[in-house]
């Protein structure tokens, strides 16, 4: 239910210092949906990052010094780059990259607590998306943050923005090679080589209009959630753009690439690959 999965969120993310493994540091990654702030808040990505009981080190001028529990939050792309970030998540990639910066930092410490990083990803919408590209990205971290590292994934409606169709076959770079280039979507689809060691995706059991672009995707082999999120979302949208998006998207895409996306889990995009 969604009291159970806010609840078990609420647990996870307000655990205290105190209650950290020694040798253990925890840091906790908060990306909000696509047009939400992380401060005021406005989702449950905000709330838990206000809850979370931990030290702030979104700023990369922050020393973790010897804290066991850190924590960073981030605007939903649509707040930081605006409309090509609303259109085409634009802004996520420098966010995912302050992360890494952050946990490679960690991983080299000379500190006894970062013997193990326990890497804890909540992400909402377009911030589950930022969640899937951290774990991509990480592929390639050093051997240092891979020998310490524990990486779990909660994943609020993960939404990449892109239409079926689109997706599925217009992307002719991901077929050669060069995944994440035209689409979203085919950037993450495989994650067989990354680090992540859990996973949790909540999906709505609602299907939102055509125009809304929402196709999310659907992880293979994890632990899933119906019902929750978009149409019984803990949130409100705030910004005024919401229609110009869709106005956007209707005049510009709508008569080359709308295809129904359909409902329910067979018509979403193609599911994930992990290992």
């Amino acid at each position: 239910s969604r009291e159970s999965i806010f609840n078990d969120a609420s647990h996870c993310v307000c655990m205290s210092t105190s209650g950290a493994h020694e040798g253990t540091t925890t840091i906790t990654v908060f990306f909000e949906g696509t047009a939400n702030p992380i401060r005021p808040v406005v989702t449950q990505i905000g709330e838990l990052f206000a809850l979370c009981d931990a030290l702030d080190v979104t700023d990369p001028q922050v020393a973790a010094g010897e804290a066991s529990h850190l924590k960073m939050g981030f605007d939903g792309c649509g707040v930081v780059a605006g409309l090509p970030g609303a259109l085409f998540a634009f802004g996520l990639a420098p966010q995912c990259d302050a992360v890494v910066a952050r946990l490679e930092a960690l991983a080299s410490s000379s500190e006894a607590c970062r013997q193990c990083l326990s890497v804890n990803v909540l992400g909402l919408s377009r911030g589950g998306i930022a969640a899937l590209q951290l774990a991509k990205k990480l592929e390639s971290a050093s051997t240092a943050l891979r020998d310490r590292l524990r990486l779990a994934l909660l994943l609020f409606d993960p939404v990449p923005g892109n239409l079926v169709f689109t997706a599925r076959h217009l992307d002719f770079l991901a077929a050669v090679g060069m995944p994440g280039v035209l689409t979203t979507a085919s950037g993450v689809l495989d994650l067989s080589a990354s680090p992540v060691s859990s996973v949790l995706a909540v999906y709505p059991h609602e299907p939102l209009p055509d125009i809304a672009f929402h196709a999310p995707l659907l992880p293979a082999s994890l632990d899933a959630e119906y019902g929750f999120t978009s149409s019984n979302q803990h949130s409100r949208d705030t910004s005024p753009l919401f229609p110009l998006y869709s106005a956007v998207f209707t005049v510009l895409l709508s008569a080359v690439f709308m295809r129904r996306s359909d409902h329910a889990a067979h018509h979403r995009l193609p599911a994930l690959r992990l290992a």
